[in-house]
């Protein structure tokens, strides 16, 4: 089964993960990390990988 097929846009995965991440270190009132790019990253790859999991 392709990606197409799945309805599976990597780009659009990772880009709702980068403001999920973003909105919940804001959430947090973890300003520091909400504006580290790396911090952000991290956390959307940790969501990235629970949501291709869900998949």
């Amino acid at each position: 089964m392709s990606n197409e097929e799945i309805g599976y846009d990597p780009s659009v995965l990772m880009s709702g993960c980068i403001q999920a991440a973003a909105t919940i270190l804001a959430a947090e009132a973890n300003s520091a990390k909400a504006n580290d790019p790396e911090e952000v990253a991290k956390l959307a790859a940790m969501i990235r990988d629970e949501a291709l999991v869900q998949m």
